[in-house]
């Protein structure tokens, strides 16, 4: 492994001159700033356009729930057949009905197209169950959908009065109607994980959202970028020359540090976009759509969980975009053409692509045993481990344990690196497969 102390593969020396090299040739880049300005940007107005797409999509829903809201009826004939007597006129005062003439009748007369019955009776009396049914004509003039809306307007009021005429109070309403459920059975670390520190569902959702979308856009960046730096400089035969000066890993880490600042960076001004953006539509929208949808791409939403939370988030970050980086900077110096870049990088797009899957859907399944599972797997653990530690859903040994093997294999990953990216980087023959990378680094051993 170590020739002599000159030949050592594991030293730095010029790392902090590539970096700065290699940072200050990334801003000077045309292309590399305006990917930055433009991913800043689409972060930053992704959680409007979303707002305003579900806003518009609500209102499309409440348009087509409002359709004809000038009715057609002219009378409705109001036969009630309980002691309960809600005031149907102020019932209809604010709806499409509000101009109708209520005519109270011991029964239904034969209605023309243009007028309603409404029938309220008991349909069980032991029980206390009442019924509300509404009628027209074979030809009337009233759709479906105002009719279910009338009817629910009245069956509203009923059970109102219902209440009401029963003397029962809000409390006591809600201690007789209030649901209880069963859950499944759970260990007893289950149970006080859950009580210690465990989110709602809801929240766990939110956060495992915004952090998928966060790490996916990190990855898919990192690999693309990190790849294409390395090519720049083997096709035009730059790394010759910084080989005479520089380590071979001081070249790709300088080069992955760099990225990093670059990626990092835009993906903080992206935040900060994100939730002044997101506030600003948030004083002009506020329809439970919008909300929603304001939640789930807000991606400065992971900003609201504790100092130690956010650093452990952080870390995971750091340290997946070390693992995907390295990955990048060894696949990518195994290529010697611009057209063997692509399936390298798309074998590394479906490897994250894996966990943000993961992480997008496992939230809703809530098995413990799984999540369990999952948050040690290398690559997934990277989207879901993190995430379901601070949100209270796993143990912190299982956080632990599948940090741990991140971080073996992120070593794992720099060894190999050490030991064949200056023969990789070299190279212009043909494009080496796995197998011949590690045989490479077998002979350096």
């Amino acid at each position: 492994m170590k020739t002599s102390r000159g030949n050592d593969i594991y030293r730095m020396d010029g790392i902090g001159k590539v970096f700065r090299f290699t940072l200050t040739q990334t801003f000077k880049n045309k292309g590399y700033l305006i990917s930055y300005i433009m991913m800043i940007a689409m972060m930053t107005f992704m959680g409007p356009i979303s707002m305003l797409s579900a806003g518009a999509s609500e209102k499309a829903v409440l348009n087509s729930e409002s359709i004809n809201d000038e009715v057609t009826a002219d009378t409705i004939f109001y036969n009630n057949q309980t002691d309960i007597n809600p005031d149907i006129s102020e019932v209809l005062k604010g709806t499409g009905f509000s101009g109708v003439e209520v005519v109270e009748t011991e029964s239904i007369p034969d209605l023309s197209d243009t007028q309603i019955g409404v029938v309220i009776y008991e349909k069980d009396t032991d029980e206390g169950y009442y019924h509300v049914e509404s009628v027209i004509s074979d030809d009337s003039q009233i759709t479906a959908l105002q009719l279910d809306s009338l009817t629910d307007e009245i069956r509203d009021a009923f059970e109102d009065k219902k209440i009401e005429y029963s003397g029962a109070t809000d409390s006591s309403v809600s201690l007789l109607y209030g649901d209880i459920g069963t859950g499944k059975v759970k260990t007893e670390e289950e149970y006080l994980l859950r009580d210690e520190s465990r989110m709602p569902n809801s929240q766990l959702v939110i956060y495992s959202t915004v952090y998928s979308i966060i790490i996916m856009i990190l990855v898919s960046l990192t690999v693309s970028y990190v790849i294409s730096a390395v090519m720049e400089e083997k096709t035009s035969k730059l790394v010759e020359n910084l080989l005479v000066s520089v380590r071979p890993l001081a070249l790709i880490m300088g080069k992955i540090g760099a990225m990093m600042v670059y990626v990092l960076s835009m993906l903080f001004f992206g935040a900060i976009g994100s939730s002044i953006s997101n506030s600003v539509m948030g004083m002009f929208f506020t329809s439970k759509a919008v909300e929603e949808v304001s939640n789930h791409v807000d991606f400065a939403a992971i900003a609201g969980l504790s100092l130690w939370k956010i650093l452990i988030l952080l870390l995971s970050l750091i340290l997946t975009y070390l693992m995907f980086s390295i990955l990048a900077g060894i696949f990518g110096s195994a290529c010697t053409k611009t057209e063997e870049i692509g399936p390298v990088v798309m074998l590394l797009t479906m490897l994250s692509m894996a966990g943000y899957v993961a992480g997008m859907a496992l939230p809703y399944l809530d098995v413990p045993i799984l999540d369990k599972i999952v948050s040690i797997v290398p690559f997934i653990s990277s989207y879901v481990g993190p995430i379901y530690f601070v949100c209270g859903r796993i143990p912190f040994y299982i956080y632990l344990i599948g940090l741990a093997l991140q971080v073996v294999f992120i070593i794992f990953l720099f060894r190999l690196c050490a030991k064949v990216y200056r023969k990789l980087i070299i190279n212009d023959s043909k494009k080496l497969n796995i197998v011949e990378i590690f045989k490479l680094a077998g002979k350096e051993a």
